[in-house]
C-alpha cells in the first residue's frame, strides 16, 4: 500500500464524516438490516404490555416460601443480587429480575421501551416473597408474597 492510497482514503473518510455520513460496522454476514419498528412487538391500541408476572408465570409458581437462593436461581438464573438489610436483627437479601422490550402500538410509528422489575426477598437465606423494587419489609415479619 502506498502513501497515495492512505492519503486518499483518509481524505475520503474526513469528507464523509464532515458531510454527515455515518459509517456502520457490521459483524453479521447475512447483510440483512432491521428497522427499529420491525423489531418491536406490535400491540393493539388498548393492549397492555405483558410484564414479568405474565411472562414468567410458570417460574413464579415454582417459588415456595422457604426455598434457598440456589433453588430460586434455578427458576430465575437472570436474577441479580441487589443488597442486604437488617430488620429487627434478621438479615434480608433482595434480588432483582428485570425485563425490557421494544414495543409499538399498531397504526403508529412511535416505539417505546417497556421496562418491568420485581424484587425477591430472602430472610436469613430463605425465600419469603416478591414485590416492587425497594419494597422492603418494615419489621421482622415476612412480606406477603404476591400471587403470579
Amino acid at each position: 500500500m502506498n502513501i497515495r492510497t492512505v492519503v486518499v482514503a483518509a481524505l475520503a473518510g474526513a469528507v464523509a464524516v464532515l458531510s454527515g455520513c455515518i459509517f456502520v460496522a457490521k459483524t453479521e454476514r447475512s447483510g440483512r438490516a432491521y428497522s427499529k419498528n420491525s423489531l418491536a412487538i406490535q400491540l393493539e391500541t388498548n393492549e397492555q404490555v405483558p410484564g414479568i408476572r405474565e411472562r414468567r408465570q410458570d417460574d413464579l409458581a415454582r417459588l415456595n416460601p422457604g426455598i434457598s437462593v440456589g433453588e430460586f436461581r434455578k427458576a430465575f438464573p437472570d436474577a441479580i443480587y441487589i443488597e442486604s438489610r437488617r430488620v429487627n436483627g434478621r438479615e434480608w437479601d433482595a434480588y432483582s429480575v428485570t425485563h425490557s422490550e421494544l414495543c409499538q402500538y399498531e397504526g403508529t410509528t412511535n416505539t417505546f421501551t417497556y421496562k418491568d422489575e420485581l424484587w425477591f426477598f430472602f430472610q436469613d437465606g430463605a425465600y419469603r416473597g416478591f414485590g416492587s423494587p425497594k419494597q422492603w419489609p418494615t419489621d421482622a415479619t415476612e412480606p406477603a408474597p404476591q400471587s403470579p
